[in-house]
């Protein structure tokens, strides 16, 4: 049929009605960043069985150790290698000591020694990178070659170092030590990736435009770029 003939056949058609209070109305709300990743989160089966693994354990740090009657330093010398028992849950070591008490003390020291080097290194990573990107090229080539050097220390033996220098001062090797040996090297990936995401972003349109309105280096850096890099760190 030629299109010129579809006048003459208007039962064919219906008009649309537009309500002009509807012409902008949002069909879906807008879904802000962080509510956003909880949702793509969820949607991982993998993430959510390590998140929920990771919970637990955070509970059973808290309240393990007191769950029994036990403490970590108890020793019987009656009860030595024993096998999980009703009286002794996990069994005892080689000195008596109720095991089930000290594997969760021992998972309070490492989910702090973790989660307080990661933020540690995740902190350093982001300011080392973001000052490297959004300075001039001269001062990028310079940290660069800083962090690449600190980088290729071997890490087995900045733990040997520290924890020799630190025991000649009569302190041992304690949490302490082994927390600044995982902070010591372990920022500078963290840090090439952020610098990668801030070069690339401080071209971007609303980085322009914030410059041009005025803005500074460290507000362009704090407001545009670090929150657009959330994704990649």
């Amino acid at each position: 049929m030629n299109p010129m003939e579809f006048k003459n056949y208007p039962e064919l058609f219906e008009k649309a009605i537009i309500e002009d209070s509807d012409a902008e109305k949002i069909k879906r709300p807008s879904i802000r960043y962080w509510p956003d990743v909880w949702r793509r989160l969820k949607q991982n089966k993998l993430a959510m069985t390590g998140l929920l693994v990771i919970v637990i354990m955070i509970i059973m740090a808290a309240i393990g150790p007191m769950i029994n009657d036990f403490s970590y330093f108890e020793q019987n010398y009656n009860q030595i290698n024993t096998r999980p028992n009703g009286e002794y849950w996990f069994g005892t070591d080689e000195l008596g000591r109720d095991l089930f008490t000290r594997v969760w003390y021992g998972t309070r020291y490492s989910l702090f020694i973790g989660i307080l080097a990661t933020v540690i290194d995740v902190t350093n990573g982001i300011l080392y990178g973001g000052i490297a990107g959004m300075a001039g090229s001269r001062i990028d080539s310079i940290m660069m070659r800083i962090a690449e050097v600190i980088y290729s220390l071997p890490y087995l033996l900045v733990v040997i170092l520290l924890s020799v220098v630190f025991s000649t001062q009569g302190s041992g090797t304690s949490m302490f030590v082994i927390i600044l040996a995982l902070s010591l090297t372990s920022w500078i990936p963290m840090s090439i990736l952020v610098r990668g995401q801030v070069l690339q972003l401080k071209e971007a349109e609303y980085s322009l435009a914030a410059e041009s309105l005025g803005a500074t280096r460290g507000r362009i850096l704090k407001k545009h770029v670090i929150p657009n890099t959330l994704g990649p760190i």
